[in-house]
């Protein structure tokens, strides 16, 4: 990876975090209702609530508050919570493992059974396989997570009683997010990693790697699969990316404590430092990970050069 790729690289990301910044910060301020006068009683005098006000900093202008909200957060610090008076990061940094265990653990349960049976279905196209994965990768996303979230929660744990309904703490309680998140991951891959055996296996360089003798199981992974590796870790890097910015909808289903939580509560409390310091961090993650797929391009195949 070149130098002035890196550096490219590195200017890109400064201006979309910086972009998003700006955009999160007057767009929670458009949002209608005062977050003031969610804090003072409802018989307050005026004076106290624009005494309340002038201590919060929003009798500024906006100019001036966006001023200095990018100046706090360059030097790290993401304000203090209007509504329970903590920090924004040691907020944000307590519910990430939450966020980060069950981005992981719907991402492996989706990429475990989606990418060998899209590599199957590709390879024995037409079949009955083929049909049902192709099936199945459709409802996948005709399903909106909310709704599996709750007949999940009817079927396996109160009518069965196999799984806890809510929560975090064991291996039991991750089940069923982790399921209903994996499922909706599992058709955009299936058929990602389809595709891209499809065109990968029909290549001039794989029916001479057959035409010579080779082994069908080592034309498949060897000249098929790895060169069809692209763009599925393309679409597992930018799906793991947007999971640990929080699964909003699950994690509210299933009560798990994580970030995407943490927002909802947020924006319903009309609290912006904790808004503003749940996006900062979804937006340098997602940065990130874009990064580090750039890395394992190289990774997979070291022809790949970024001269620019």
């Amino acid at each position: 990876m070149s130098s002035s790729f890196l550096a490219w690289r590195i200017v890109h990301t400064g201006i979309v975090v910086l972009a998003i910044l700006t955009l999160v910060f007057f767009a929670v301020r458009l949002m209608p209702g005062d977050p003031v006068m969610l804090l003072v009683p409802p018989d307050a005098s005026p004076a106290t609530v624009e005494e309340l006000r002038r201590e919060l900093g929003y009798d500024r202008p906006l100019v001036v508050q966006y001023a200095n909200y990018m100046g706090e957060v360059a030097s790290g610090n993401l304000g203090t919570s209007i509504r329970q008076h903590r920090p924004v990061t040691e907020m944000v940094f307590e519910r990430l493992p939450a966020t980060i265990e069950l981005a992981i653990g719907s991402m492996l349960l989706a990429c475990l059974t989606a990418i060998p049976l899209g590599v199957l279905a590709a390879n024995r196209r037409g079949s009955v396989i083929d049909t049902v994965a192709r099936l199945i990768a459709t409802l996948s996303q005709a399903v909106p997570t909310f709704w599996l979230g709750i007949i999940l929660i009817i079927l396996v744990s109160v009518r069965w009683g196999w799984l806890p309904t809510s929560g975090r703490g064991s291996l039991e309680q991750m089940i069923l997010p982790c399921v209903t998140l994996g499922f909706y991951m599992f058709g955009p891959i299936l058929r990602l990693t389809r595709v891209s055996m499809v065109d990968t296996l029909s290549a001039d360089y794989v029916r001479t790697a057959y035409a010579k003798g080779l082994r069908p199981s080592m034309v498949l992974f060897r000249h098929g699969f790895r060169n069809a590796l692209i763009p599925i870790v393309t679409l597992v890097g930018l799906q793991t990316g947007k999971l640990l910015g929080g699964a909003v909808i699950t994690e509210s289903v299933f009560a798990w404590p994580g970030i995407g939580s943490l927002a909802i509560n947020a924006v319903y409390q009309r609290d912006y430092p904790v808004v503003q310091g749940v996006v900062v961090l979804a937006a340098i993650t997602f940065v990130l990970v874009n990064m580090v797929i750039d890395v394992c391009y190289l990774l997979i195949n070291p022809v790949i050069r970024f001269d620019k």
